[in-house]
């Protein structure tokens, strides 16, 4: 097993966005792009969902996409990301 000195190595600060829907509400601007897309999670009323499928990113734009599950207000998006 690999020890990594934390003293030595700059770790990526994780950013996060919170977001309650309006109604009919797909489209969210995030805080500020990812720098790295493949570490975006997206969270749904405490669920993982997959991009592609789900959702789409493109910059500072999250798109939701699932159709067999449309936000509602109330719901609470939480966007992860580095």
């Amino acid at each position: 097993m690999a020890v990594i000195d934390v003293t030595t190595t700059a770790l990526a600060p994780w950013s996060e966005d919170e977001f309650i829907p309006t109604l009919g509400q797909v489209s969210f601007t995030l805080t500020t792009a990812p720098t790295d897309t493949a570490s975006f999670e997206l969270h749904v009323n405490g669920l993982a969902y997959d991009d592609v499928d789900d959702y789409i990113l493109s910059g500072q734009t999250l798109t939701w996409l699932n159709a067999l599950f449309a936000l509602a207000p109330g719901d609470k998006l939480l966007a992860r990301y580095v």
